[in-house]
């Protein structure tokens, strides 16, 4: 691409340099339990450290000459995707894609001599399992195209300040950016001759198309001026058009209610059958009861970690893939959010109350009781509701070790008797699984 042949006598040349997902299938009632996540169900107590919000890099940055890209967006949380554009002006683009959705411009920061541009556009891109589609343009003449995807973004308001410069001869080219500590900026750098930019910040990607060159960069924002900068190679003197945008990092507080809600709603729209999409939204309300009804947050993980456990039980049978990986990422989401301490509990309008979540709980531990509690030498489990049924019983102590098990094909009896005599004095642990359900867990107290 050579835009001095074209356009003389224009000095000019046109250059353009975003958990867990276990593996195979595991055995359906040892799955459900391990000693690992009984310990962190143990460990009493609120987390109250807070992170501010940051936006990540999927690590996945490309670069192409050309109005057409293939991009993979992995799946993830809050993601954007940003895709940086050189051209030259006297064809106008008329729209940017990916995935049929419309980009949104950023930024365009022109030549002074008016036949260059260096572009910013973005597409917010929600919360989900991984998109393969292609970044088309439309318009435009000798476009060089580039594109990354990134996470955590704010998704209603992402775009935040801007910053553009042209200059025709320097080999320092530099940007400043006024932002927030987490929040993301963006660079592109449009250049000519014999620059070979090199950026000072993370290399999204770069194309040497001779005799232009096109690159792009990022940086997770400190507080303040934040310096976008490129060295051109050799300390050769370079003209250029340069532009950069600031994303905003999401919300630094998860509402447990919202995401409970919109997960219910994603997964009641999925094809899963209704008594699997039951067995995960049950369980998706207790968790939200629990943390809003102040049980304390390693309780609420262990709940949710309990769903994963089924979901990817589930997955590629009673729950597609896609769908199984979309409900994974989102619960992991928000076990990230509780471990960091930003998850709140706020009614949400237009939402069930919060006496059908205790229903919900009181359903799913129907037919499962456990008395005397305290004990002081036999503990007894009615089952008496779930005769016929697999079932796979264990005792944790507050340590996590494994104190006893029972493994069924087939419940004979309505009650069981475990001996806890030789257990010392202390709290202790039940976890019951029916059927490969998620579990239920009940805890009992042993004193002499």
């Amino acid at each position: 691409m050579n835009l001095l042949k074209h356009l003389q006598p224009l000095p000019f040349r046109f250059s353009m340099r975003y958990s867990y997902r276990p593996t195979g299938k595991r055995q359906r009632a040892l799955s459900l339990f391990q000693p690992l996540l009984v310990l962190v169900m143990l460990l009493a107590g609120t987390n109250v450290g807070t992170l501010s919000a940051q936006a990540t890099y999927d690590g996945n940055g490309a670069g192409v000459s050309g109005t057409s890209l293939p991009f993979t967006v992995p799946a993830g949380t809050d993601r954007l995707l940003v895709i940086s554009l050189s051209y030259a002006t006297f064809s106008p683009l008329t729209n940017v894609s990916y995935n049929s959705i419309s980009a949104t411009l950023a930024i365009a920061q022109p030549f002074s001599l008016g036949l260059a541009i260096s572009s910013i556009y973005y597409i917010p891109l929600g919360s989900g399992a991984s998109i393969s589609s292609t970044i088309t343009v439309t318009g435009g003449t000798f476009v060089v195209v580039g594109a990354a995807s990134f996470q955590n973004i704010d998704q209603a308001s992402p775009l935040g300040n801007t910053a553009g410069i042209e200059n025709l001869s320097t080999s320092t080219p530099s940007l400043n950016v006024s932002s927030t500590a987490g929040n993301l900026i963006v660079d592109n750098m449009f250049c000519s001759l014999v620059a070979n930019p090199v950026t000072a910040t993370t290399p999204i990607f770069s194309i040497d198309d001779s005799p232009d060159d096109v690159a792009s960069s990022f940086q997770i924002a400190a507080s303040g001026t934040n310096t976008m900068s490129y060295t051109f190679g050799t300390g050769a003197t370079d003209q250029y058009t340069y532009a950069a945008a600031e994303f905003i990092a999401s919300s630094s507080e998860t509402n447990i209610n919202q995401a409970v809600a919109d997960l219910k709603d994603y997964i009641n729209s999925a094809d899963i059958s209704g008594g699997t999409a039951r067995a995960i939204t049950r369980r998706l309300d207790l968790a939200a009861y629990r943390f809003c009804n102040g049980y304390p947050v390693s309780y609420v993980i262990s709940t949710l970690n309990s769903i994963i456990d089924y979901v990817e039980y589930q997955s590629g049978e009673d729950i597609p893939t896609a769908d199984a990986d979309h409900i994974i990422a989102e619960i992991q989401a928000l076990i990230s959010a509780l471990n960091s301490g930003t998850v709140v509990c706020d009614p949400v309008p237009n939402r069930p109350a919060a006496s059908n979540v205790i229903n919900a709980e009181t359903e799913l531990d129907t037919g499962i009781k456990l008395f005397p509690n305290p004990v002081r030498n036999t503990v007894n489990i009615s089952l008496k509701e779930q005769l016929g049924k697999p079932a796979l019983i264990r005792i944790y102590g507050m340590q996590g070790q494994l104190m006893a098990e029972r493994n069924y094909q087939s419940l004979e009896q309505g009650e069981l008797t475990f001996d806890v005599s030789r257990f010392a004095n202390g709290n202790y642990t039940l976890m019951v699984s029916v059927d490969g359900d998620v579990p239920v867990m009940k805890k009992f107290a042993v004193q002499k």
